[in-house]
């Protein structure tokens, strides 16, 4: 049984599903930057995808409630956070096993490699050490990824204990060696020739979709930047990643704020949907083409557009960073 001390329950003042065993901490809000920070606790243990599915819905229910209880910053809401901690009863020693299958869903989700580097991988702990052993050779790539840091930070976040983690390569003698990458080179080979016949198969869907294309594009100048070919492809938002780099995407404001930086530059932060996922948009402007941007860049509205992605360290989630915008049909 879980001790509750003058905590209030996140379903008596939000009206967001799946929270009956989550209590409210704090609400911290920066009106300066028109930030939102919300401090949860949790009595009951979550899977990965429980838990990103409760920190989006309590991201949207808690806008919904400062909008309809008129408790928004003048400059408007540039971003919401949601940090959820558990409660003492929820111990990592109790819950550990669940939680390294979590630490494998969380970082895949940020780096799909981290999926196949940390298949199978056998954890130990000790004091304040955690040694992930590695089932191949990822080492260096994941601590260049920083995901060492990365889980040491959820670490904290979640348990509220600082631990050092570190990741070690399979041990191969020189035969394991030899053997590994000569399945090394047969994979990337196959890889190579499914490649190759799947950019056959796109250049002839390619040519079939232009037509559709130009259907769906209003024929305008740029929002942003410069035009996009309207034959390149987007990439659904749901298979988006921080791998991707450079990427299309198509999808409909249902969030925008405007926020002036300098006295010659503003910041636009947006959220765009398609229907399988949804992402932060983020661009910086001068001045003097806020307010023609503003007149086409609305909410409601679909676009296509053009960016990288990218780790924002102040939303502490992925974003894309919009370089080209042009009017797409409505999704």
């Amino acid at each position: 049984m879980c001790e509750h001390i003058e905590l209030k329950p996140v379903s008596s003042i939000l009206q967001c599903s799946g929270t009956d065993d989550i209590y409210i901490k704090k609400l911290v809000m920066d009106k300066n930057i028109g930030s939102v920070s919300l401090y949860v606790m949790s009595c009951k243990f979550f899977d990965y995808s429980s838990y990103v599915l409760i920190i989006s819905n309590l991201k949207i229910t808690l806008e919904k409630y400062l909008y309809e209880h008129n408790a928004v910053p003048k400059k408007g809401i540039y971003s919401i956070n949601v940090l959820l901690s558990y409660n003492e009863c929820i111990s990592f020693e109790k819950f550990k096993n669940d939680f390294f299958t979590f630490t494998i869903e969380y970082l895949s989700n940020i780096f799909p490699v981290c999926r196949s580097l940390l298949f199978n991988c056998s954890w130990s702990i000790k004091n304040d050490d955690i040694q992930i052993k590695l089932n191949t050779v990822g080492e260096k790539l994941l601590i260049e990824k920083r995901c060492d840091i990365l889980l040491q930070d959820l670490f904290f976040e979640l348990f509220n204990f600082k631990i050092k983690v570190r990741f070690c390569d399979v041990n191969l003698d020189d035969l394991a060696k030899s053997d590994y990458f000569v399945k090394k080179n047969d994979t990337e080979n196959e890889l190579t020739k499914k490649i190759r016949n799947e950019q056959i198969k796109y250049e002839l869907e390619k040519i079939e979709k232009e037509e559709i294309e130009s259907e769906n594009h209003i024929a305008s100048d740029p929002i942003l930047g410069k035009a996009i070919d309207i034959s390149e492809p987007a990439v659904n938002l749901k298979d988006v990643t921080l791998d991707s780099g450079k990427v299309i995407v198509i999808g409909e404001v249902f969030r925008i704020d405007y926020r002036s930086i300098k006295e010659d530059s503003f910041l636009c932060a947006a959220s765009i949907t398609d229907h399988s996922s949804s992402i932060r948009i983020k661009f910086f402007g001068k001045k003097k083409d806020e307010k023609a941007i503003k007149e086409r860049f609305e909410k409601g509205e679909s676009y296509k557009i053009q960016g990288s992605v990218e780790y924002d360290q102040y939303e502490k989630e992925m974003v894309l960073r919009a370089k080209n915008i042009i009017q797409w049909k409505k999704i």
